[in-house]
């Protein structure tokens, strides 16, 4: 199914975008450097050791619900 240009159209103004058409490869060109000169990323260094923390904290809370399911405190006794 092909794209239907008012919906794009439709959609782009209604997300704040702009819809282009592109019907030759010089317009297509055109349409990518344009959208290139807008667009852009950062390279960015974060920390992400409190997120390893808190997900090998749940990994513990959840290994030691399973030992206390697994051994009752009474069976501690006969443990070899």
């Amino acid at each position: 199914m092909p794209p239907d240009p008012q919906s794009i159209a439709q959609i782009a103004r209604a997300s704040g975008g702009q819809a282009y058409t592109a019907t030759t490869t010089d317009r297509l060109q055109a349409v990518y450097q344009h959208l290139g000169s807008q667009l852009g990323h950062k390279n960015e260094k974060r920390q992400i050791t409190t997120r390893f923390a808190g997900g090998a904290l749940a990994l513990m809370a959840l290994g030691a619900r399973d030992v206390h399911a697994l051994v009752r405190p009474t069976d501690l006794g006969r443990l070899p």
